[in-house]
C-alpha cells in the first residue's frame, strides 16, 4: 500500500518576485495547524517533496516537523514549482518502493490536477494550505494510474 498526501503551500505574501514570495502571518498559521492536525491524527511521512520556492518550502519545513519523531527529510524539486500533470506522474513514478508514505508539497494548477487525476472523489479547487491524502494498493509508485487511488483526507486551513 502506498499513501500520497498532496499540499497546496500555504498563503503567500502579495508582494517581490513569484519565486521568493514567503508566507503571510496567516500561512504560517495555517501551516502551522494542518501540520499539527496531522501530527494529532498519527500522521507520518517516508519523505516530503517540496518545490524550492520561498511559499512551498516554508510549508514543507512546517509540516517536517510535525510528520515523523525527528522529522521527514524535505527532497527539493525544482520541477514541482511549474510542474505539469505529465511532471508529477514522472516525478511519482521514480520513487523507491521503501516509501510507503510520501508527501508533496507544490502549487496550483498543478496540486489539484494531480489529486483529481489519480481518485474519483470530486476535489474542485484546493485552496492555500489544502491537504489531500490518497492510498493506492500499489507496491510501487511505478504502478499509479489515474483513478486507481481512494481519498482518506481532505482537508482545507
Amino acid at each position: 500500500m502506498k499513501q500520497l498526501t498532496l499540499v497546496r503551500h500555504a498563503e503567500a505574501r502579495t508582494c517581490g518576485m513569484d519565486f521568493d514570495r514567503p508566507l503571510s502571518l496567516r500561512g504560517e498559521q495555517d501551516a502551522e495547524r494542518m501540520a499539527q492536525r496531522l501530527q494529532t491524527d498519527g500522521i507520518s511521512a517516508d519523505v516530503i517533496l517540496s518545490s524550492p520556492a520561498a511559499r512551498a518550502a516554508s510549508t514543507a519545513s512546517t509540516f517536517a516537523q510535525h510528520m515523523g519523531n525527528a522529522g521527514s527529510p524535505i527532497v527539493w524539486h525544482d520541477v514541482l514549482y511549474d510542474a505539469s500533470r505529465k511532471d508529477l506522474v514522472s516525478l511519482l513514478s521514480t520513487l523507491d518502493a521503501k516509501h510507503d508514505h510520501v508527501v508533496i508539497v507544490g502549487h496550483n494548477p498543478s496540486i489539484t490536477d494531480i489529486a483529481t487525476l489519480l481518485q474519483n472523489e470530486p476535489v474542485g479547487y484546493m485552496p492555500p494550505c489544502s491537504v489531500i491524502t490518497i492510498q493506492f494498493s500499489a507496491e510501487y509508485w511505478s504502478e499509479l494510474a489515474p483513478q486507481t487511488g481512494t481519498l482518506l483526507r481532505y482537508e482545507t486551513a
